[in-house]
């Protein structure tokens, strides 16, 4: 039996058009890379993406915990809360 853990994500930005809280809560095996999580997070909000500019969105957004941005690469081995930033323009 795989054991798993659970991550609140909250969105902020454009992302908050996928969800009425602002916060999704996702299970993933204990150890999986943070990519997985952002495979299951898309999944769950677009089920199959069909839109190529909803699927653009979560691809140039980037997971942060309370002190740094995380690469794709960060094992996940605990349950926690993290922010998912999506892509920002301004002057």
């Amino acid at each position: 039996m795989n054991a798993q853990i659970t991550i609140t994500i909250k969105l902020f930005g454009a992302l908050r058009q996928f969800s009425e809280d602002h916060a999704v809560i996702i299970s993933v095996p204990v150890n999986s890379h943070l990519n997985t999580l952002k495979k299951a997070l898309v999944n769950s909000l677009l089920g199959s993406p069909t839109s190529t500019s909803n699927t653009a969105l979560f691809e140039s957004s980037v997971f942060a915990n309370d002190s740094e941005i995380l690469t794709l690469e960060t094992i996940l081995s605990k349950n926690q809360t993290l922010t998912l930033l999506p892509p920002v323009c301004g002057g």
